[in-house]
């Protein structure tokens, strides 16, 4: 067991960080989908 509390603060700030990324990476490519599929329609 650690014994520096901030452990468990900086690990879940790594796991946020890294879910924000997806999460802007998958908005991207439904963007890219949506300008794709507003495309075809013209």
């Amino acid at each position: 067991m650690d014994s520096n509390p901030l452990n468990p603060v900086w690990k879940a700030y790594q796991v946020s960080t890294e879910c924000f990324k997806i999460s802007q990476e998958v908005i991207k490519q439904q963007k890219a989908e949506l300008f794709r599929n507003v495309h075809e329609i013209t």
